[in-house]
């Protein structure tokens, strides 16, 4: 699910993320920060940062993000000062502000601003946690080499201020590699011969979670709500052979979903993932900013799904009766 933001590099990143924060400052403490900035800041901060308007040339553009750099832990020792106010310092573009600067800058041993390089395509946190094949060696916290001043990975890294809670992730899929920013949805259905599909169960996710990690939360919210479905159909990403062994003994809900690919599935005829297309009412994209809001749209999209398919199956007229709302007693005593 897109997250309803821009996509940002990481120069227009720092700079945006400063920006917002000075928005915030100057609204409900504007005497405060005349004090704070010159009049250069106005050209850097001024307007919404865009790649167009950034420095050209790898050395100009460098050596403005350090000016970014510094910039901005001038104004957090301002803000965390004891002279200054201190509902600015619990203001959230603030927070931010100190989060991102920790994720994308580092001083030296002898106490210089750097900027932190890119997450490393060898150093995957997966390869740190699991024994390396000859010495069987882990790094104690699954992350990179704190030596490498890396940015974080993608489940902590912060990549952009407006919507702080959106996440970079990254599929293959049989069309090829997907990555966005934003979120994940699961949603649970039943499954009635009989009856429209209703929409049960809602649950919202950062981008990087994996679908198998958001099972168990699945399960224990069915069971909480009372559905305890005699079978659980799901795509491959939530079937491993140790997902089905915990679905059965821990909620006793048996899995069923596709294992592993099949490689001769193209000698087959048939329909395919890539014949589907699928957008239920709009879904794919964010019209808020948070996980707690976004988790809401997906509510109200489930809702209004139901709504949608219930009416489909029962036209005007057809209701049946078990679903009609009973009458009162005034009016059964005038039928009487």
């Amino acid at each position: 699910m897109l997250a309803a933001v821009r996509r940002l590099n990481r120069g227009e990143l720092v700079a945006e993320t400063l920006r917002c924060a000075l928005e915030d400052l100057a609204l409900q403490g504007e005497g405060w920060l005349a004090g704070l900035v010159t009049s250069d800041w106005a050209d850097r901060y001024g307007r919404p940062v865009r790649y167009d308007r950034l420095p050209r040339g790898g050395d100009a553009l460098i050596a403005w993000v350090l000016r970014v750099g510094e910039d901005g832990p001038h104004i957090l020792r301002a803000v965390y000062h004891d002279d200054a106010p201190p509902d600015l310092r619990e203001l959230r573009s603030v927070q931010v502000l100190r989060q991102v600067w920790v994720q994308q800058y580092w001083h030296d041993e002898a106490g210089q601003l750097r900027r932190r390089a890119a997450k490393s395509t060898r150093d995957r946190a997966s390869r740190r946690v699991t024994g390396q094949r000859n010495t069987g060696k882990t790094s104690a916290d699954g992350r990179p080499d704190p030596a490498s001043a890396r940015v974080p990975w993608s489940t902590m890294e912060i990549v952009t201020p407006h919507d702080p809670e959106a996440r970079y992730s990254q599929k293959v899929t049989a069309a090829g590699q997907r990555d966005w920013i934003g979120y994940r949805d699961h949603q649970t259905e039943t499954c009635d011969e009989t009856s429209p599909n209703v929409i049960i169960q809602v649950l919202t996710r950062p981008a990087p979670q994996q679908d198998i990690d958001a099972l168990d939360d699945i399960h224990h919210q069915l069971t909480r709500q009372g559905f305890q479905p005699l079978e659980h159909v799901v795509d491959g990403g939530y079937v491993t052979p140790d997902s089905i062994h915990q679905a059965t003994l821990t909620w006793g809900i048996p899995l069923l979903g596709p294992v592993r690919d099949d490689p001769q599935a193209a000698q087959r005829p048939g329909f395919t993932k890539e014949d589907f297309h699928i957008n239920a009412h709009g879904l794919r994209h964010c019209r808020y900013r948070g996980l707690a809001k976004t988790h809401v749209q997906h509510v109200l999209t489930a809702a209004g799904t139901n709504i949608v398919r219930l009416s489909d199956c029962f036209p005007i007229g057809t209701t049946p009766a078990s679903l009609l709302r009973p009458p009162s007693h005034f009016k059964r005593a005038q039928r009487s």
